[in-house]
């Protein structure tokens, strides 16, 4: 992940985990949607800041699965779903298996321009 976008994400969350509410100490960036689920990797509304403790125990489920809320009080929040690549707007979950390979290629290429694109 971009230092520069993991900063801003940590800065929005006042370097808080949103899961629960510790501050400081060992933060991560967590994906609301798991990247292997549909999640966007880029995109703020899908990212969070998490303790280690916390990311863990989530793993590779969405926050509902794993019987965790997030903490929206104070914070700007967007509820989780696959979200639109033009959009910071949540739509409903879709759980996309494409082939490997290619998929990893082309998704590198078209992070890489949309990066560029947003300025970073």
């Amino acid at each position: 992940m971009n230092q520069s976008l993991k900063n801003k994400i940590l800065r929005r969350d006042s370097f808080t985990c949103r899961f629960c509410g510790q501050e400081g100490g060992e933060l991560t960036i967590d994906h609301i949607i798991p990247r292997a689920r549909g999640g966007h990797y880029y995109k703020k509304a899908n990212l969070v800041t998490a303790c280690r403790r916390c990311n863990q125990l989530k793993a590779n489920k969405t926050p509902e699965e794993a019987g965790m809320t997030i903490i929206s009080e104070g914070f700007d929040y967007t509820p989780p779903g696959r979200l639109d690549e033009l959009y910071d707007e949540a739509t409903e979950l879709i759980v996309v298996r494409p082939s490997r390979r290619k998929k990893k290629k082309q998704d590198r290429y078209e992070r890489k321009a949309l990066l560029k694109k947003m300025g970073f």
